[in-house]
């Protein structure tokens, strides 16, 4: 409910369409520390796709980059493509 005041008084609100991970109904891939010190792991608990990542990479990865875009081309779900 405040959320929709906040919206009402910018006449703005959030996109919900997908376009960032993590957000809206875009991409949820969730960073899971697997124990390695040089690598997480991403885990969409929806599909079961995962993937390893670099722990200096991860926030680039989550924002943009091959494995994002390869993930929103073969995911089951429909998501759209990010913006560029």
């Amino acid at each position: 409910m405040v959320a929709k005041k906040i919206a009402q008084k910018s006449g703005k609100q959030a996109p919900s369409q997908g376009l960032f991970a993590n957000t809206g109904n875009g991409p949820t891939l969730q960073p899971i520390d697997i124990g390695h010190p040089d690598w997480f792991a991403l885990v969409d608990p929806d599909t079961a796709f995962w993937s390893l990542v670099k722990r200096e990479n991860l926030a680039e990865t989550l924002t943009k980059g091959p494995l994002l875009t390869a993930y929103r081309k073969n995911s089951p779900k429909r998501l759209p493509k990010a913006p560029s």
